[in-house]
């Protein structure tokens, strides 16, 4: 029994280290691996990105580096910046292909989101 319960807690400290791999931080944004090798703007925390802010402009990557891997960011997810107040200014890098349902509610000081010349999927909801 005890064999069994050690061999249970080994595998949740296993599945709890993969998840926390699959999510990672860079210049204040934190994205998301996705299963092709390619990176979603997840959830943020407003802490992390107000540090990383620069006369209030939000520059999201076309692409973006880490761990010495070159990621494509595909997606900025649903309600991933979702009242954060301290941006006016959005610039979304090419290569971001979808920004999801309410990525950027609530963004009470927003003004203007550049997106790139390439064609993009946006869903307003």
């Amino acid at each position: 029994m005890k064999k069994l319960i050690l061999y249970l807690l080994s595998i949740v400290c296993l599945c709890t280290e993969a998840l926390a791999d699959s999510t990672f931080v860079v210049s204040g944004i934190t994205y998301k691996l996705s299963d092709d090798n390619t990176v979603n703007v997840t959830s943020q925390k407003e802490g992390l990105i107000a540090n990383s802010l620069n006369d209030s402009i939000l520059a999201i990557p076309g692409h973006v580096k880490y761990g010495g891997k070159k990621y494509i960011v595909r997606t900025i997810e649903e309600e991933a910046f979702t009242k954060m107040c301290n941006f006016k200014r959005v610039i979304i890098g090419e290569g971001v292909q979808e920004i999801k349902d309410c990525a950027f509610a609530g963004c009470a000081n927003l003004e203007a989101i550049d997106i790139p010349a390439e064609k993009m999927y946006y869903r307003y909801a």
